[in-house]
This record gives C-alpha cells, sequence and structure tokens, in this order.
C-alpha cells in the first residue's frame, strides 16, 4: 500500500522561487494508463492535476508543462514533456462558520477556485520508473502554517513499464480552513483505477 501511495499521491514541495505573486493554495497531480502500442514500443499515459486557487491572487495558466525525467540516478535526464491542458474550473464557496467554537476573522463567503487539468504522453519502455513534476509560484499568504511567497513542487512517480500501472486520484474537494482548537475530520479520500490502493 505504501508502494502506491509513492506511486501515485502528488507530494506538495516547497518551491526554491520567490515573486510577488501569489494565488496558489494546493493541488494533487495522478496519471492513467491508457495503452500499450507493440509498433512503436510506447506506453500512453494521461495525466490529471488540479491546482487549487484563491480568486483574489493572479490567474492561473491554461495549461502547464510537466517535465518527465528518467530514474536514473545521479544523472535524471529529461526523457520528455507532457502538457496538461485547463479542461475546467470550479468554484468552492463557504459561506457560514464552522461553530460556535470558531471565531474566525474572515469575510464570507470564503472562495477557492479548482483548476482541473489533463494531458496525454507517450512513454518509452523504463525498468527503472520516471518522475513527472512541475513547479509554479506562488503561495497564498493566507495560509498561515507555510512560508508565504514560495511555490509549490507537482510531482508524481511513473513506475517500470511492462506492466498497467494507474495512480489513486484524490476524489473529495479541498477543505478550506480549520478553526484552530475546535475538533474537525478531513477525508483524504482516493481512488485507484486498479483498485490496489
Amino acid at each position: 500500500m505504501l508502494r502506491k501511495l509513492y506511486l501515485g499521491f502528488f507530494i506538495t514541495l516547497l518551491a526554491l522561487t520567490d515573486a510577488h505573486a501569489s494565488h496558489i493554495m494546493g493541488g494533487s497531480v495522478c496519471y492513467q494508463f491508457l495503452s500499450y502500442n507493440s509498433q512503436t514500443n510506447m506506453y500512453r499515459y494521461k495525466f490529471f492535476a488540479e491546482i487549487y486557487r484563491d480568486p483574489t491572487g493572479i490567474a492561473l495558466p491554461t495549461s502547464y508543462t510537466f517535465s518527465i525525467y528518467n530514474n536514473n540516478p545521479p544523472a535524471y535526464d529529461l526523457e520528455t514533456t507532457v502538457t496538461l491542458n485547463e479542461v475546467n474550473v470550479n468554484l468552492l464557496t463557504f459561506n457560514n462558520f464552522v461553530g460556535p467554537n470558531c471565531t474566525l476573522q474572515l469575510p464570507f463567503p470564503v472562495e477557492t477556485e479548482v483548476h482541473k487539468y489533463e494531458g496525454e504522453v507517450d512513454l518509452p519502455p523504463t525498468l527503472l520508473g520516471y518522475h513527472v513534476m512541475e513547479d509554479d509560484c506562488c503561495r497564498n499568504p493566507t495560509i498561515d502554517n507555510l512560508t508565504p511567497s514560495e511555490g509549490f513542487t507537482f510531482y508524481s512517480f511513473v513506475p517500470a513499464s511492462f506492466y498497467e500501472n494507474n495512480s489513486p486520484c484524490f476524489v473529495d474537494d479541498p477543505i478550506l480552513f480549520v478553526c484552530k482548537g475546535v475538533p474537525w475530520t478531513i477525508s483524504n479520500r482516493a481512488v485507484d483505477p486498479d483498485g490496489d490502493l
């Protein structure tokens, strides 16, 4: 199970960039195996990304280009890139307080945009796998438990080819905020088409 989590879940890492804009609140990336072409000896994958944006920040691009690196340490050579185009934008709105013990000093409604991106790529066979990543700047400064004005790196790992593997994808909406000292639960539910999550 831990291997599958490593293979499919995104890892949101701090990027080493600094900028003056802010908008990103989080996100994830996952992939689906589509097919193997025996004539070209290539494996086709479809990548999905969700990026959560503060609507008061700068606009997100209509596409992201993810770099795909061979897992061949220490070189980690660039194999190719995959462009993920925006396919949908949803607005999440939270209109009221969580409970009587929550003393938020926020104007309501609180809103977050969920931008969805998709793209396909053909990859040659590999025994070692691929690292897939993209970074963007910057964090929303209202997120007070992380360093503001730093970016995100969205990451996924595709294992050795030779078998049809899909990564788990998150299926629940993100939590917009939680109140200090107020009990809460969170669902980080993910679905794996292989059923081996």
